[in-house]
């Protein structure tokens, strides 16, 4: 036991015997750094655990933040719909109170039943579905060809063609209202065909503001398309 105790006593004698006169504070020096490099040991896990728990703390934060807007806006863009499916289900006596209700105390079908006993419903029903299926159809005819000659071909004034499809998509649909319908009269004076209260000319009207923004949808379509696969095709 004594020769242990004075081991690290003859190992300080040996170092101050080795190191010369300044041995004294060269050790103390030493044993100062080495007390510090442990503490700094012993610090270093506990900075890095705190680190990586506040940056876990602030992308739970962060996390929340974001799905908490998305929320927010998807209720905002949900709610007109909401609204109308429950104002539906109201009784009549029930739309028109001052302090609304977010949904009908008694759900009836009678709005439903007397919509469908409107013989103008039927009809504006019946026009709206043979438009919805026919103007898809024609846009589609006219806007694969035009997209595709677009896309692969080269003559004069592409550009200018790519260049006015983009400038009609600023223009407000609102706006070209009145000079769609002088030009469907002057057309339907001049060809005698009937283009106002028809299905042509709404099909033709619609077309009017689908045809360009479907061209350039299918142009980048067709533009993805390598060459060599309709080279090999043919």
């Amino acid at each position: 036991l004594h020769r242990d105790l004075c081991a690290p006593c003859a190992r300080r004698h040996d170092l101050e015997g080795l190191l010369g006169p300044n041995s004294t504070q060269l050790i103390e020096r030493y044993q100062v750094m080495s007390t510090d490099n442990q503490a700094l040991t012993t610090q270093l896990p506990q900075s890095v655990a705190q680190r990586r728990r506040a940056a876990r703390l602030r992308r739970v934060a962060a996390s929340a933040l974001t799905h908490g807007a998305i929320w927010i806006l998807l209720a905002f863009a949900i709610f007109p719909f909401y609204w109308a499916i429950a104002s539906a289900l109201k009784p009549f006596d029930q739309l028109y109170t001052l302090t609304p209700t977010f949904w009908p105390k008694q759900i009836t079908f009678d709005n439903f039943r007397a919509l469908m006993h409107q013989s103008i419903f039927m009809q504006t029903l019946r026009n709206s579905i043979i438009v919805a299926i026919l103007t898809p159809l024609v846009s589609i005819v006219i806007t694969s060809m035009t997209a595709y000659s677009l896309a692969r071909f080269r003559y004069r004034f592409k550009d200018a063609i790519t260049i006015s499809l983009v400038v009609s998509q600023m223009l407000p649909g609102v706006l070209l209202v009145i000079p769609l319908f002088v030009i469907m009269r002057q057309l339907q004076d001049l060809l005698h065909i009937r283009l106002i209260n028809s299905y042509t000319g709404l099909i033709i009207g619609f077309a009017t503001f689908s045809v360009p923004f479907c061209t350039l949808f299918l142009r980048g379509f067709f533009s993805s398309f390598p060459v060599e696969l309709e080279e090999a095709a043919l």
